[in-house]
């Protein structure tokens, strides 16, 4: 079957297959990076110089502006940074356990992740189970990487910035420039990231 056929086009439509790819395919493809949660990229495999097929990649975006600020400031308004911190990292390394697992996290999800880890005060029985540290920062610290031992090799992370970042070897490094980040600051970066998921179709 010819690529025409199997894309449902009648013979007379779209003659070049330049036409169809501007008219109908990257009109579509645009429509849904725009006003949809997930972003969509294609590659064309040719034999020669006729086009025999595509291959499509879908990416969910997921990250800080999924849950606008306002949202978010509302979730944590009241709470200490600390309180804010420690329920932010165990709703973070909750998510990404489930992304481990292979389960879809939406927008709608996340945002009833964190509201439950707000109701609930997720951290916070690690906080007041660990009242040896004097410093409040030390018994974040130590919640934070509790946390971040839990979550799996290969795990992306997406900053306020828009840096993306990946679980490599159990420390954090970015992607592409490879910056690895010492294990002493990951406490205090760990926070302010937030999980990504990726799918490829």
């Amino acid at each position: 079957m010819e690529l025409r056929e199997r894309l449902g086009m009648m013979p007379d439509e779209y003659q070049k297959m330049e036409l169809f790819k501007r008219k109908v395919l990257d009109f579509a493809v645009k429509q849904i990076n725009d006003k949809t949660d997930i972003s969509i990229t294609y590659e064309q495999h040719k034999e020669g110089r006729k086009i025999v097929g595509f291959t499509f990649s879908i990416l969910h975006k997921i990250g800080s502006k999924d849950i606008p600020l306002e949202n978010q400031s509302e979730l944590f308004a009241g709470m200490t940074d600390l309180e804010a911190g420690t329920i932010r990292v165990r709703a973070e390394a909750y998510i990404a356990s489930l992304i481990a697992k292979g389960q879809n996290v939406t927008k709608a999800h996340r945002l009833n992740i964190l509201k439950k880890a707000v109701e609930e005060r997720w951290g916070f029985e690690d906080v007041a189970k660990d009242n040896g540290a004097k410093n409040p920062e030390n018994k974040n610290a130590k919640v934070v990487l509790n946390e971040w031992e839990k979550i799996s090799n290969g795990t992306r992370f997406k900053d306020k910035d828009g840096t993306i970042w990946v679980k490599d070897s159990g420390m954090l490094r970015t992607e592409g420039t490879n910056r690895w980040i010492a294990d002493s600051q990951i406490a205090k970066l760990f926070p302010m990231l937030t999980v990504m998921v990726e799918e490829g179709i």
